[in-house]
């Protein structure tokens, strides 16, 4: 209880933004102290507590500007998985989902409004953003997936607009990026997965597997404007966090 509360703390602390005016009258009355020669019991008071408050606010700025990207706090093994991982922002809990999870085949059978083929570039257009993760791990080459199949509603806005970004490594890893431009594209799985809260944005996260070269990790978040859903395999738990990080930062 006692760590969670000290957590508490430090994420409240993260957000306090300092005015400038503050600033500037304590720098002003530091000044104005050192001018005077004859400083009352009051002067020496308002002098020390200035101060005080001025090196407060450099060392919170400073701190403000280490922290302005979450970052990893503890030390990560690649050839295992740990199932709490404590952030700078927040925690990350990985649930363990035993044997293989299947997520559910991506059909537009059935669904009313026209089919289309529509480009990546017509797609992050749709979204008004680039929706890619700026951290990809070393090795990891964007692949060509072509034009991919939406529905179109006679309005003009697309019905289904699942869309998959994938990249691809050594031997058989790879990042595959499910997007959506109108919420999580969540399997019916995901339900189950306990969320995670990480700079006001909430995860869900699981993998399974056993082996470093096999285990598969899988999120479910939603920023501003794209739902997500990420799923990897033969990258490190390290690696995954810093792709999940790279969206949410």
């Amino acid at each position: 209880m006692q760590d969670n509360a000290i957590k508490q703390y430090k994420n409240v602390n993260e957000k306090i933004q300092v005015p400038v005016s503050l600033k500037e009258d304590t720098i002003k009355l530091m000044k104005e102290g050192k001018q005077r020669r004859r400083y009352t019991g009051f002067a020496y008071a308002a002098a020390a507590i200035a101060g005080i408050v001025f090196i407060g606010i450099a060392s919170l700025q400073i701190r403000q500007k280490s922290n302005s990207d979450i970052t990893i706090c503890e030390a990560l093994d690649a050839n295992t998985v740990k199932e709490e991982v404590e952030l700078s922002k927040g925690d990350l809990y990985f649930q363990n989902i035993q044997g293989e999870y299947t997520s559910p085949g991506l059909s537009l059978g059935g669904l009313e409004g026209k089919s289309v083929s529509v480009s990546e570039e017509e797609y992050f257009s749709y979204l008004g953003t680039e929706p890619l993760p700026e951290y990809i791990p070393q090795g990891m080459v964007k692949q060509d997936l072509g034009k991919q199949q939406l529905t179109l509603e006679e309005d003009g806005s697309y019905g289904v607009d699942l869309f998959t970004v994938r990249y691809e490594g050594a031997g058989e890893s790879y990042i595959e990026i499910l997007l959506s431009g109108k919420k999580v594209p969540k399997a019916e799985e995901a339900a189950e997965i306990l969320g995670n809260l990480v700079n006001e944005t909430d995860v869900k996260i699981a993998y399974y597997g056993s082996k470093p070269e096999e285990t598969v990790f899988i999120a479910y978040f939603q920023t501003e404007v794209v739902g997500y859903r990420i799923k990897t395999k033969g990258v490190s738990q390290e690696e995954f966090i810093k792709i999940i990080l790279s969206f949410i930062k």
